[in-house]
């Protein structure tokens, strides 16, 4: 039998392997995650200097104030303005084009009867 060839890495400097999480212990990160990323927002917006909250104390945001939304305006960058001037001529145009034809066509009809 062929000797076995031992690893280069000595026993106790091989990494252990990660315990692998359920689905329920990764949404309870998530929701912890979520939580401390509220509470830094919500720190940072009643007191700008003020130092950050390190507990894990969670904060209670109402509902209403959970489903914010917020525009913001921006002007608008060169290549959509070109965007927006070729599709508004290519829609006048198109127009101009059925007109024409309709126009055209139309009288072209004629309606016999017998």
């Amino acid at each position: 039998m062929e000797q076995q060839v031992p690893s280069s890495v000595p026993p106790q400097a091989q990494p252990q392997e990660q315990p692998r999480l359920t689905p329920e212990q990764v949404e309870e990160l998530k929701r912890i995650a979520k939580e401390r990323a509220i509470q830094q927002v919500m720190g940072q917006r009643s007191a700008p200097g003020a130092p950050q909250p390190q507990g894990s104390v969670p904060v209670q945001i109402p509902p209403a104030m959970q489903q914010n939304v917020v525009y913001v305006r921006r002007p608008l960058t060169v290549a959509e303005i070109i965007i927006v001037f070729a599709i508004s001529c290519g829609i006048v145009t198109g127009g101009q084009l059925l007109w024409q034809g309709i126009n055209d066509f139309l009288p072209r009809i004629e309606i016999k009867m017998k």
